[in-house]
């Protein structure tokens, strides 16, 4: 299991960043305050061989919270760094301000990354070895959907759903996506909030033709049904399309593990199908 640290690059912003728990609730105050001091941080990851150095700007509500709450997704890290090795071709679906995208790049890899969010896109953009794709994922091309989205991460703010943007984006395909690079997907991250399933239904062929390593959010039952799905569908797809193993990443800060999910259970967690044996 990989270990990490953060590393923020300016002893006052530290200083600083150690006093965030006084702002909360006063979130639109602190990225003035980062872009003065200084915004620059580090999440180093360990993997007892090799360091990764993913770099961080503080200024970013979705970067800050990630290593304010401490939640560094470290199983889910370490799947990530295990499955892929120099040269192979990841898709990150919900790439956000792209902490796998990073650790992909680092591995030499040919990374897309997807993001609806063009503020995101701008932090992407700077990733070495990584193309974006600034559209939202769904089972068909073309469609325009509407994405809503807290000004404010829930994190930082009690009442983030005061000030929420909404905008829309087209949308792509897995299996478009894999017909527009021409190369085998060695490894799929999918993390949407609910949009999963569709997703996974746009990817029969890549699915068919790569067997990739598929890692996708299953969410809770109360998130899915606002979709038209169970948690269990997912695992039924992926089992009808020939990935006979599933297991369950825990990503909970002090207890990161990944572990096989026991037959005729449904667990809702970050769970990685494969197709055959995953040695963790």
């Amino acid at each position: 299991m990989l270990k990490a640290n953060v590393k923020i690059n300016s002893r006052l912003s530290d200083f600083v960043f150690s006093l965030i728990p006084h702002f909360r609730g006063n979130w639109l105050l602190t990225p003035p305050i980062f872009l003065l001091l200084g915004n620059k941080a580090s999440i180093i990851l360990d993997d007892g061989k090799n360091k990764m150095r993913v770099p961080l700007n503080i200024s970013d509500p979705s970067q800050f919270s990630q290593i304010k709450t401490k939640k560094l997704d470290l199983g889910t890290a370490t799947a990530i760094n295990d499955l892929l090795k120099v040269g192979d071709t990841f898709v990150d679906i919900g790439a956000n301000w792209g902490y796998f995208s990073w650790i992909a790049s680092i591995k030499n890899c040919n990374t897309i990354a997807v993001e609806p969010d063009d503020r995101e896109c701008k932090y992407l953009n700077k990733i070495p070895n990584v193309n974006v794709i600034n559209k939202a994922v769904d089972y068909e091309e073309n469609k325009t959907i509407l994405f809503s989205k807290p000004l404010i991460h829930q994190h930082l703010h009690p009442d983030h759903r005061f000030a929420m943007r909404h905008y829309q984006v087209t949308t792509t395909t897995i299996d478009a996506i894999r017909q527009s690079i021409n190369r085998p997907i060695n490894l799929i991250k999918i993390d949407t909030d609910g949009m999963d399933f569709a997703i996974l239904k746009g990817a029969v062929k890549t699915l068919a033709t790569d067997k990739p390593n598929v890692i996708v959010e299953v969410s809770e039952s109360s998130v899915t049904r606002n979709f038209g799905y169970e948690p269990s569908d997912i695992y039924k797809f992926m089992f009808e399309h020939e990935y006979q193993y599933a297991y369950c990443i825990i990503d909970d800060r002090g207890v990161e593990k990944i572990s096989i999910v026991p037959k005729g259970q449904f667990l809702v967690r970050n769970i990685l199908f494969t197709t055959s044996v995953y040695q963790f």
